[in-house]
């Protein structure tokens, strides 16, 4: 795993992940120009009251049939965070693991970032709601409406990836900041203007 892989050259596409069991999130976009391009983006939904086990099989199947239609060079997934119910945080790690095990067994370097960063890199509030954060992505990428929640989650991951402003961390590993180069530079760019267009609304 690969702590805010590097996403910097022309043309990178980058598979944005929001684990979950129940509604798992993805989303593609690509660096054209060193501005985000919207690919493609979706929601996993195994059955809901099938077996835990199972519904990892299924997910797992679909993601893999999304590297093979859409073949990113890089990863990118929310970093696991603390939860007050012990079961909810033990099935986002199972989903997790699986979308690790997924990528990594493709080659793909993952990059981790926490959901704070997440947040305030497309809305600039790393307090933003699920919906503030679809309808920025929304603008960003140019859609003509905003993503299902669970999706715009995995966009806004690949986003932040792509804007690589910092650095992300894993559990065991801190890599130090490094300046971004033009491109990740123009990147950020594309997003502060997208959201200063949105915040300009009335």
């Amino acid at each position: 795993m690969v702590a805010g892989a590097s996403a910097t050259r022309e043309g990178c596409t980058v598979l944005g992940i929001d684990p979950g069991t129940l509604h798992f999130g993805w989303g593609i976009i690509r660096r054209v120009r060193s501005r985000p391009v919207h690919i493609a983006h979706g929601v996993i939904h195994p059955v809901a009251k099938a077996p835990l086990g199972e519904r990892l099989v299924a997910i797992e199947a679909a993601l893999v049939d999304i590297l093979t239609r859409f073949s990113p060079q890089e990863a990118a997934i929310e970093s696991l965070i603390y939860a007050k119910d012990p079961s909810a945080a033990a099935k986002l790690g199972h989903a997790r693991g699986v979308a690790l095990l997924v990528c990594t067994r493709a080659a793909l370097p993952v990059g981790e970032y926490p959901p704070s960063r997440v947040k305030a890199a497309v809305s600039g509030e790393g307090a933003a709601s699920k919906v503030q954060v679809a309808r920025f992505v929304q603008s960003i990428l140019g859609l003509a409406e905003a993503p299902p929640l669970d999706a715009s989650d995995a966009l806004a991951v690949a986003l932040t990836h792509l804007q690589k402003a910092s650095y992300g961390t894993t559990a065991a590993t801190r890599i130090p900041k490094k300046p971004a180069d033009d491109g990740a530079k123009r990147v950020a760019a594309a997003i502060r203007a997208a959201l200063a267009k949105q915040a300009a609304r009335p």
